[in-house]
């Protein structure tokens, strides 16, 4: 048997049919292109642009919802509209909040929306704002056609932190790099202001560029940077901070400097002491060239055997430590021809009782007559301080410059060491001629600045 039916339960079908139909349209996402998601500070402008595309010309309305709340103003434009009642220039002034475009007209085809403005200044970071768009159509009555979500992104903190070595050796420069979230300015700040960035004292420096160039102008010294990085992309202050410490390798040789000793006895040098350092020590006489083998250990003492016969030896100490490792330093050491270190034969002669001074004297001369000259001077090169040397005793010293130019003459009388201050000489090459009663000795000597 068939079923008929009734008329009502006909019209009952159609309009459920028609309301199915009508939440399908509702839940639709709008034709819409894709726009790109801008990223923001708080307070920052924005402008979000899309296409869609209408079937045919239809009273249609538009409501855009903001509902994040975050918006200071808001503004937009549409394209391709037939009528806009009340508004001829297609721009439309949006609320804070919503937005009602009411009784316009579209075309058939595609229209484009931009709606733009800026945020509150107090929108927390990494907030996402997003917006609604509907487009509403009217029947019998309005009913949302279709709807989509667009969003604005509020940056997030920035992160920043700086990579560099956390000690350097005596002045040497470290290279900082500030790497993480990209910003346009850096303000860098020292706990030490003895520090330097790029060649600057003057706390703070501000840079635009994340590589930078910190050296200590003090030995020893240490400090804390810290780097503040500002830009479009960090949302406030990113800050980091790093420690560095200068490593003082440098050492100073003493216990026995210039002093004379008897024949015979060893004499102990000493450094100065770094907890952990390796000392390597060596030594030679002043008319020798040849260092003895280097010997290294943990000790900041050496001590030289003695000699049996009256000379002066050179020690030689340089030291690692922590990664770093020293200029070698140089001291000189004598010993004595008489065992009474109160009268010794070269380095103390000037305290030798006045009748016996000649005696002295004839017996050097004649030693030294048949004796070659052998002259040291050291450091060469030198930016200061010059030591010269001889196994016979030296009469004169005279430097002069490359050019011939006399720089200095210095009378010694019968002496075989000195030392000599040249820190006001110009930087180059220079020549040391050493003078004794019966020959002479001329040397190059390099002064640095």
């Amino acid at each position: 048997m068939k079923t008929i039916m009734k008329p009502t339960q006909t019209k009952f079908y159609i309009t459920f049919i028609l309301l199915f139909a009508l939440v399908l349209q509702v839940n639709a996402e709008c034709n819409t292109s894709t726009p790109v998601e801008p990223n923001i500070n708080p307070g920052g402008n924005f402008e979000i642009a899309v296409n869609f595309h209408t079937a045919g010309g239809n009273l249609r309305r538009m409501i855009i919802e903001n509902e994040s709340y975050y918006i200071n103003t808001l503004n937009g434009s549409l394209t391709n509209v037939d009528e806009i009642e009340g508004n001829t220039n297609n721009n439309f002034p949006l609320a804070t909040h919503v937005l009602y475009a009411d009784d316009y007209h579209l075309g058939g085809g595609d229209h484009d929306l931009v709606f733009s403005g800026n945020t509150l200044s107090s929108v927390p970071c990494g907030v996402v704002i997003f917006f609604r768009i509907k487009f509403q159509k009217k029947d019998i009555f309005w009913w949302t056609e279709c709807s989509r979500t667009f969003y604005i992104n509020i940056n997030s903190e920035g992160n920043v932190d700086i990579q560099a070595g956390d000690e350097t050796c005596g002045l040497a420069p470290l290279t900082f790099n500030v790497s993480g979230s990209s910003a346009s300015e850096y303000v860098w700040t020292s706990s030490n202001p003895s520090f330097t960035l790029n060649g600057s004292s003057d706390w703070p420096i501000t840079t635009d560029n994340a590589n930078v160039v910190i050296a200590p102008t003090n030995l020893g010294s240490s400090t804390n940077i810290s780097v503040a990085a500002t830009g479009s992309s960090i949302c406030g202050v990113a800050n980091a901070s790093h420690s560095i410490q200068s490593i003082d390798a440098s050492i100073t040789l003493s216990g026995v400097p210039f002093t004379c000793n008897a024949t015979g006895n060893p004499i102990t040098v000493q450094a100065t002491p770094l907890d952990g350092a390796i000392y390597t020590w060596s030594y030679r006489n002043v008319i020798s060239n040849n260092w003895s083998p280097p010997i290294s250990s943990m000790s900041n003492l050496f001590t030289v055997p003695g000699s049996n016969v009256a000379a002066t030896y050179l020690v030689k100490c340089g030291v690692s430590y922590n990664g770093c490792n020293s200029k070698s330093n140089l001291l000189e050491i004598k010993w004595c021809v008489n065992t009474n270190p109160n009268i010794p034969r070269a380095c103390c002669i000037k305290h030798v009782p006045t009748e016996k001074k000649k005696s002295i004297r004839r017996s050097e001369e004649n030693r030294d007559m048949g004796q070659a000259i052998e002259v040291d001077v050291y450091p060469n090169p030198t930016s200061g301080k010059l030591t010269i040397s001889s196994n016979t005793a030296i009469q004169r010293i005279l430097i002069v410059d490359y050019q011939g130019k006399e720089m200095v003459q210095v009378q010694l009388d019968s002496k075989y060491s000195t030392e000599l201050n040249l820190a006001n000489f110009p930087a180059g090459m220079y020549m040391v001629r050493v003078i004794t009663m019966h020959d002479s000795k001329t040397i190059k000597m390099v002064k640095t600045e």
